[in-house]
C-alpha cells in the first residue's frame, strides 16, 4: 500500500512538472512570436483612439543631444564623406587581412609597408589623415616578394604632408570583398 501511494505521488509530481514545462514553453513561444505579449504586457503601449488623457501615459526618455556639434562629430562626418569612395559597399571578408608592418620617413618619402593574408591578388587602399589637413589617398597592387604577400610600398612625397602625427588606414580589396582596416600612425617631422 505504501509503495502504491509513493508511486501515485511520483506520477502526480511528474505530470505536474510536465504541465508546467509545457505551459512555460507555450508562453515563451507566444511571447517570442508576438502573438500577444502575455508575460510582460505594458498598458502604455496599448493604443486606444478614444484615450485622450495623456498625463496617465509614461513618456519615454529621449537621449538625443540637441546641443551644438563638437569638433569630433565634424571630423567623423568628414571622414565618412572622404572615405565614401573607398569600397564601402563591399562586404568584409574575415579571411582577408592587412597588417601595417612599418611606417617611416626616408629621405623625401613617407613609406608605409603592409603584410597581406588570405590572398595573393587585389589592391591596397591607403588613407592618411590628420586634423586640419586634407586626407591623402593612394592605391597600390598586392604583390608576392620572396614568397611573402604584401602591398607594393606606399611612397608619399613628404612635400605633400605637413609635420605632425598622421593616421594611417589600409584596406585590402580582393574580388568583391575587403578586409577590416589596418590602422597605425606615421610621424612626419619632429
Amino acid at each position: 500500500m505504501k509503495k502504491n501511494k509513493q508511486s501515485t505521488i511520483k506520477k502526480t509530481f511528474l505530470i505536474f512538472a510536465c504541465l508546467m514545462i509545457t505551459s512555460g514553453l507555450i508562453l515563451a513561444y507566444l511571447n517570442r512570436s508576438r502573438v500577444k505579449n502575455l508575460i510582460f504586457s505594458d498598458p502604455v503601449t496599448k493604443s486606444n483612439s478614444d484615450d485622450t488623457n495623456l498625463s496617465d501615459k509614461v513618456r519615454e526618455v529621449n537621449d538625443v543631444d540637441y546641443g551644438p556639434s563638437s569638433p569630433t562629430d565634424n571630423s567623423q562626418i568628414n571622414d565618412q564623406k572622404n572615405n565614401a569612395d573607398q569600397a564601402n559597399d563591399k562586404p568584409v571578408n574575415a579571411g582577408l587581412s592587412a597588417t601595417i608592418t612599418n611606417t617611416r620617413v626616408v629621405s623625401s618619402l613617407a613609406q608605409v609597408s603592409v603584410l597581406i593574408g588570405g590572398t595573393t591578388g587585389g589592391n591596397c587602399l591607403l588613407t592618411l589623415s590628420k586634423s586640419g589637413s586634407s586626407d591623402i589617398q593612394k592605391t597600390v597592387s598586392v604583390i608576392v616578394r620572396n614568397g611573402i604577400t604584401t602591398c607594393e610600398d606606399f611612397n608619399i612625397p613628404i612635400s605633400s604632408l605637413s609635420n605632425g602625427s598622421w593616421g594611417v588606414r589600409v584596406v585590402l580589396e580582393s574580388g568583391q570583398t575587403k578586409s577590416k582596416p589596418a590602422e597605425g600612425t606615421l610621424q612626419v617631422g619632429s
